[in-house]
C-alpha cells in the first residue's frame, strides 16, 4: 500500500533559531514514521515564495542527530527534493524543514511538505513546542536536561552533531550587567555551551563554553540593550547521542544586578484551550495520584490496579464541589492514600526532607511551582502535627486546584495519559518499571503544565525509554 502525506506549514519568528552554514534562520521539526523498510520514499519541500524562502529539507537519525539525507535545490526552482530515500528498520527518524538563507522574521514563510511512499504506510506528526510561563526575578534558576524532546542541532563549537533549548530573556533595565551560567553536574558526558541570541536576527550576541568552574559556561557581564529581543541557547560542546543512560542534565541561572530579568522557556506540546472544571477521583482517574505525589505517568499495572479498586469502590470525590467521603468511598481513598504513602518510591522521593520541603515539591509536580507561603505554612503546620499525611495533602490539593492551578494539572494529566495508554508492547511497559524509569517519566513530564504533550512527543520519549 503506499502511502502520500501533505504538511502545510509556515516558519516564523517564534520558531526554533537554526544555523543553516552560516546563515542564522529558523526551522520546524517532524517525527516521521515508516511501516515499510529498505523501500523508496520521496521527500519534498515546496516554498509558497522562493524570492524570500529558499527550502531546505533534511533527514535526522533522532538517536544519533546525525544527517542521512539532505536536499536544497533539486526540487523546481529553489524547492527541495530527496528523491529516494529508504528507511532502515530500528531507526527513529526526523524531518527537519529550514532554510538556506537567512529568512525575514517580520513575516511567515509557508510551505508544502510531502511524504510519499511506494510500499506501507507513513505517519507524519509535527514536534510542536511554545513558550511557557515566565519566571521572573533578581535571580532566576531553571533546571533542564537535553534529551528526546529537544531540537537537534550543530555544536556551536564543533558542529558535532547535538542537542539545543532555547529561552526568552528579558530584563527590566538595560545597558546594566546581567551574568548568565549554565552549569552541569555530569560534565563527564554533557559539557555545557552558553548562548544569547538576537530573537529576531538569529545572531549570537554572547557566547561561552568553559569560562565557569571546569566545563561549565559563563557569560559574567552581558548588557542587555532596549528594543532588542533575546533568547538563551542551551546547547553542548560535545556530541549528545539517544538514549542516554547518563542524561545531559543542566542548571541555567540569570542574575541581573540591576532591576529583574524574565526567563521563558520552550516547552514541547500544543497550547489547549484552558479547562478550569473541577477534578474528580473516579474509577478512571486514578492517574491524578501518580502525577501529584509521584510527579509521573502511571504504569500500566499500576492505573488498572487503582482504577479498578476505585471503580470497585463507586467513588466520586470532588472536594471543590463540597463532597465527602463515607463508607466504600472512604475506604477505597484511604487504601490509595496509604499504598502511596509508604511505598519505596515515597521513601525515595521524599525521605529526609523536612515538611516545607515536602509541600514544594508536590507542588511542583502538580503545578510547575513552589507553594505560596500562605500555602507553605498551612501545609507545612498540618503535616507537623500529624493532622494529615503527606499523600493525603498531595490528592487534596489536586482534587481541590483552581485557575491556573487546575489548568497546569489538567495538562499533566492529559499529558500522562497519553504516556500510559500508549505502553502498549510488552517492551515498552517492561522497560517503564523501576527507580530509572520511574526518573525518566519524571523528567519527562515536568516539561508540561503550559502545554500537552503530542503523540509524536509521547513516541519519541518510549522509543527513547526502550533503548536505554
Amino acid at each position: 500500500m503506499a502511502s502520500n502525506i501533505t504538511q502545510q506549514g509556515s516558519l516564523t519568528l517564534n520558531d526554533f533559531i537554526f544555523i543553516q552554514g552560516a546563515n542564522p534562520t529558523r526551522a520546524d521539526e517532524y517525527l516521521v514514521t515508516f511501516t515499510a523498510f529498505n523501500q523508496p520514499v520521496q521527500i519534498s519541500l515546496i516554498s509558497a515564495n522562493n524570492t524570500t524562502y529558499d527550502p531546505i529539507v533534511q533527514i535526522i537519525d533522532a538517536r544519533t542527530n546525525t544527517i542521512v539525507a539532505s536536499d536544497d535545490d533539486s526540487g523546481n526552482g529553489n524547492n527541495s527534493l530527496i528523491a529516494n530515500f529508504l528507511p532502515q528498520g530500528g531507526v527513529v527518524y526526523k524531518i527537519r524543514v529550514t532554510s538556506f538563507n537567512t529568512i525575514n522574521t517580520e513575516i511567515e514563510h509557508p510551505y508544502t511538505l510531502q511524504v510519499n511512499s511506494v510500499v506501507g504506510d507513513v505517519v507524519l506528526e509535527e514536534r510542536l513546542s511554545s513558550f511557557g510561563n515566565p519566571q521572573t526575578g533578581q535571580v532566576v534558576t531553571f533546571q533542564g536536561v537535553l534529551d528526546s524532546r529537544d531540537y537537534t542541532f550543530p555544536s556551536p563549537s564543533t558542529a558535532a552533531p547535538s542537542l539545543a533549548d532555547e529561552y526568552k530573556l528579558a530584563v527590566t533595565a538595560f545597558n546594566q550587567p546581567i551574568q548568565v551560567s549554565l552549569t552541569s553536574s555530569n560534565t563527564g558526558v554533557y559539557d555545557p555551551f552558553l548562548q544569547i541570541v538576537n530573537a529576531r536576527t538569529g545572531a549570537v550576541v554572547a557566547f561561552d563554553d568553559d569560562s565557569g568552574d571546569g566545563l561549565n559556561s559563563l557569560i559574567a557581564n552581558f548588557l542587555p540593550q532596549g528594543g532588542v529581543d533575546y533568547r538563551i541557547r542551551v546547547s553542548s560542546f560535545n556530541t549528545i547521542t539517544l538514549p542516554q543512560t547518563n542524561p545531559a542534565t543542566y542548571t541555567l541561572q540569570v542574575s541581573a544586578q540591576v532591576g529583574q530579568a524574565a526567563v521563558t522557556p520552550r516547552v514541547p506540546g500544543i497550547i489547549p484551550p484552558p479547562n478550569t472544571s473541577p477534578l474528580t477521583l473516579t474509577g478512571d482517574t486514578a492517574q491524578i495520584a501518580y502525577v501529584v505525589y509521584y510527579g509521573r505517568p502511571a504504569d500500566n499495572a499500576g492505573l488498572d490496579f487503582w482504577d479498578e479498586a476505585l471503580t470497585d469502590a463507586g467513588i466520586s470525590y470532588s472536594p471543590r464541589q463540597g463532597d465527602l467521603l463515607t463508607g466504600s468511598e472512604a475506604g477505597a481513598y484511604n487504601q490509595i492514600v496509604n499504598f502511596f504513602g509508604t511505598s519505596p518510591e515515597a521513601d525515595n522521593l521524599f525521605g529526609g526532607l523536612n515538611n516545607r520541603d515536602k509541600v514544594n515539591k508536590v507542588y511542583n509536580f502538580a503545578f510547575n511551582r513552589n507553594a505560596e507561603q500562605e500555602g507553605l505554612n498551612f501545609w507545612a503546620e498540618h503535616l507537623d502535627s500529624g493532622a494529615i499525611t503527606l499523600a493525603n495533602f498531595a490528592l487534596e490539593i489536586g482534587l481541590g486546584a483552581q485557575g491556573d492551578d487546575i489548568i497546569a494539572l489538567r495538562n499533566k494529566l492529559t499529558s500522562a495519559d497519553l504516556f500510559t495508554n500508549s505502553l502498549d508492547l510488552p517492551e515498552e511497559r517492561a522497560a517503564y518499571s523501576g527507580e530509572s524509569a520511574a526518573l525518566f517519566g519524571r523528567n519527562w513530564l515536568s516539561d508540561f503544565g503550559t502545554t500537552v504533550s503530542t503523540q509524536a512527543w509521547v513516541d519519541a520519549a518510549i522509543s527513547s525509554l526502550v533503548s536505554i
